[in-house]
Parts: structure tokens; sequence; C-alpha cells
């Protein structure tokens, strides 16, 4: 199935950035790590954090905002599934059908890399699209959820402004 490679070559990039972020900062803790695509699930990347490169308070909203990480060097190990991405999009006249597979091996990619390596099982992940529309929000809320339960999705939600604090 077409999928499962798509989910083997993003775990394969996945594994790749990590490895080459944390080899050009050795002295930093990721924290966040994220696949970035846009909402017709046709492009690839990735962002990713560190506790250092946020001044070390990875509490406040830009923990929970890939968009606003600083790295997202070497894109280029996304090429070959992106280009996937591409050619799935392209195959399958059903666009949602198409959103929600190629989303749920994105998912699955990150979860592998979150119980295998290289990602520590406490840093955020989530796949995000740049430009997101409801379906794809819930998608990725989705997703939060599934991949750093319900204690980290709810801070998230918190932090940008989605729910509010509980006031006990």
């Amino acid at each position: 199935m077409t999928t499962n490679k798509l989910r083997d070559l993003v775990l394969q990039a996945v594994r790749l950035a990590v490895l080459r972020l944390l080899e050009t900062h050795k002295n930093e803790r990721l924290c966040g790590f994220a696949l970035l695509t846009d909402d017709g699930l046709r492009t690839l990347g990735y962002a990713a954090s560190t506790y250092e490169a946020l001044g070390g308070d990875a509490g406040d909203a830009v923990r929970f905002e890939p968009v606003d990480w600083p790295y997202c060097d070497d894109q280029e190990v996304f090429d070959e599934a992106g280009a996937l991405l591409i050619e799935l999009a392209e195959n399958n006249p059903n666009h949602r059908d198409h959103v929600d597979k190629a989303f749920a091996e994105l998912v699955a990619a990150l979860e592998i890399a979150k119980a295998e390596g290289p990602l520590p099982h406490d840093v955020y992940c989530t796949p995000i699209s740049t430009d997101p529309n409801e379906h794809l929000d819930e998608l990725e809320d989705q997703a939060i959820l599934k991949l750093n339960g319900p204690a980290v999705h709810k801070a998230r939600r918190i932090a940008v402004g989605i729910d509010l604090p509980d006031q006990r």
C-alpha cells in the first residue's frame, strides 16, 4: 500500500532531520518537532525547537506554535516523501480521502519516531497545516492528543487561546 510507503519515507526523513538537528545543536534539548504541510497535503517539511532556543521557557504559547520555531534546516530530507504526497494527491480524485489518509500517515510516522526514537517521549509533536481549514484543525487537535497525551493537549489549547484555564 502506498500510504505505508509514505509513513516509512516520512519516518526516515524525521529521523534524519532530528539527528542532523541534534548534531548541529549538541548542547540543546529538543522540546518540539512538527511536520508542516499545506491544506491539500501536497507539501512536507518540518520545524523544531529546543528549550535553549526558546530561552528556557517552553511553557508559553510559542512552545505550541511550530510556525514560530527557529529550526527548519535540511528540508531536503523530506523531498522524497513530499514527492509521494503529490503523487498520492494527483492519483486520488477524492480530496478529503487523500487528506485524511495522508494526515494519518504523518501521525503514524511521528508515533513511531517517539516510540522507537529519535524523538524523546516528552517532545511536543504535531503535524500541522500552515494554511489550515476547519477539517485540518480538527485533525491536528486529534493528533496532538494522540501524540502528546491529555495534559499537553489541554495545556496547548489553553496556551493558544482555544480553551480557558480552569477557574477553581
